[in-house]
C-alpha cells in the first residue's frame, strides 16, 4: 500500500507521570502530531494490528481516506506512548457542536464503530490517555462501545453519555436464518422460488474491481427510494470522494455485494471483514423493484455466503430497523461521551439530548425500533435532566 508523504512533523508533547496501579512505575507521555507522516503511520498500523478495539474507523487508512476526501489539514493526532511504544491514537479535529467550539473526532458522522484506538483496556491506560484531554477541552467523542463507555464512565463520572445507536447482530452459526418468524420465512421462500432463475448474488472485493463497480453503487441508490427521503449518501460529491478513497487505502477489508435480475444490478451491499465480523456499512436497491423485496433477498443470501468464508459474526450496522429485528433479537450499543469543565456547556448539551429523545419518542419511525434506544444518558447526578425518568442503560 503507497502512503503519500505530508509536511515535516510537528509535534508538542505534555508528559505527566502517575503512580501507577498495575504497571512498573512507567512514564506515559501524549504527543499531539499536527502533521502526518510514514514513520507514525506505520507505528499506527502496527499498534492497529495487535490492538484489542481494532476495527476500521480507527485504522490509519480510514483516517487517510478521510483527510483526503474532505481536504481536512487541520486535525489533531493524540498519540499516548508508553514506555516509548505507541499505545493509544486518537485523532481530533475543532468544530461546533450545537454552538460550542468543540475537539470531536474527525467524519463522526460516518463512523459504526468507536474511533479511538487503545492496545488494551487497561485502567491505567485509558486514564492516562483520556484524562489531559478531557481535562483541558470541551470534547465530543461518538460510537464508544459500550465495554470501553463503561470503564470511561468510571473513571470520568462528570462526563455524561447518551445512547447514539444499537446494531443488531447474528452470530453466523449453522443456521443464519433460525429466528425469522414462519410466515415471513414462508413470504421469503416464495419469493426466492418464484425468481430463482433470474436472480444471481456477484461479490466484488478486489481494489480494482470496487473502483470500477462504485458508479453502479451510485446509480442503484441515486434511483432507491433513499433518494426520494432525503437520506441519501452519494448525493454528496465529498461522500462519493470519501467511497473512492476508501477503495484505494481499505480495498483489503471491502466487500460489495450485488443482487443482479437478469444480469441487472438492482441492489447492493457495501460493508467491511475485520476480525472475522462483517459489518454491513451502506447498502440500497432501485426502487421500480421493490415487489422483489431486493434488500432482504440479497441480506438472507449474502448471510450464507459470509459464513461460509468463515466469518463468525454479522453485524448490520447502526439502526434497529424492523426487517433487521426479524433476523436477529441480539445487539451492541454505542455511545456518545460529552465532556466539559463549563458547567454551562454540560448542561445546554444534557439539554439539547433530552430535546432528542423526546423527538424519538412522539416522532419515531413506523418500522425502526430506535426510539426505544437511542439519547438514553448516564452521567453525574447533579447534572442529568431526567424529564421523562430515563432509565440507566450502561
Amino acid at each position: 500500500m503507497q502512503y503519500f508523504l505530508v509536511r515535516s512533523i510537528n509535534l508538542m508533547n505534555i508528559t505527566f507521570t502517575k503512580k501507577p496501579k498495575t504497571m512498573n512505575n512507567s512514564t506515559f507521555k501524549i504527543t499531539i502530531i499536527e502533521n502526518i507522516d510514514n514513520p507514525f503511520i506505520d507505528e499506527w498500523k502496527e499498534l492497529w494490528d495487535s490492538s484489542i478495539n481494532k476495527n476500521i474507523f480507527n485504522s490509519p487508512e480510514w483516517f487517510l481516506s478521510c483527510i483526503e476526501a474532505f481536504s481536512i489539514n487541520n486535525y489533531q493526532i493524540y498519540a499516548g506512548y508508553e514506555n516509548g511504544k505507541l499505545a493509544a491514537t486518537f485523532p481530533l479535529i475543532k468544530k461546533s457542536l450545537f454552538g460550542i467550539n468543540t475537539s470531536q473526532s474527525i467524519c463522526n458522522g460516518l463512523i459504526s464503530d468507536t474511533p479511538f484506538l487503545v492496545k488494551n483496556y487497561n485502567d491505567d491506560l485509558l486514564t492516562n490517555f483520556f484524562k489531559p484531554l478531557l481535562s483541558s477541552n470541551n470534547i465530543f467523542i461518538s460510537m464508544i462501545d459500550s465495554e470501553v463507555a463503561r470503564l470511561l464512565h468510571n473513571d470520568f463520572p462528570k462526563a455524561f453519555f447518551s445512547l447514539i445507536s444499537a446494531n443488531p447482530v447474528l452470530k453466523l452459526e449453522d443456521n443464519p436464518l433460525r429466528y425469522i418468524s414462519k410466515s415471513n420465512r414462508k413470504n421469503l421462500k416464495k419469493t426466492l422460488n418464484k425468481y430463482e432463475d433470474d436472480l444471481e448474488c456477484r461479490l466484488v472485493c478486489s481494489e480494482q474491481d470496487i473502483q470500477d463497480y462504485l458508479h453502479v453503487m451510485f446509480e442503484i441508490e441515486y434511483n432507491s427510494v433513499k433518494r426520494s427521503r432525503h437520506t441519501d449518501m452519494f448525493s454528496e460529491p465529498e461522500i462519493r470522494i470519501l467511497f473512492q478513497k476508501i477503495s484505494k487505502y481499505l480495498s483489503k477489508y471491502t466487500r460489495i455485494y450485488f443482487l443482479l435480475h437478469k444480469n441487472i444490478p438492482i441492489a447492493y451491499q457495501f460493508g467491511f471483514i475485520n476480525r472475522n465480523t462483517f459489518l454491513a456499512y451502506q447498502t440500497a436497491y432501485l426502487s421500480e423493484f421493490n415487489k422483489l423485496d431486493p434488500g432482504k433477498v440479497l441480506l438472507v443470501n449474502l448471510l450464507e455466503i459470509i459464513k461460509s468464508n468463515e466469518c463468525h459474526e454479522f453485524d448490520f450496522g447502526c439502526g434497529m430497523s424492523s426487517y433487521k429485528r426479524e433476523l436477529t433479537p441480539n445487539y451492541k450499543v454505542f455511545y456518545n461521551l460529552y465532556s466539559s469543565n463549563n458547567l454551562i456547556i454540560l448542561y445546554w448539551w444534557e439539554l439539547i439530548n433530552c430535546i432528542r429523545r423526546v423527538k424519538q419518542i412522539l416522532f419515531h419511525h413506523k418500522f425502526s425500533d430506535d426510539y426505544k434506544y437511542l439519547f438514553r444518558t448516564i452521567g453525574p447526578k447533579s447534572l442529568r435532566i431526567n424529564m421523562l425518568n430515563i432509565p440507566i442503560m450502561i
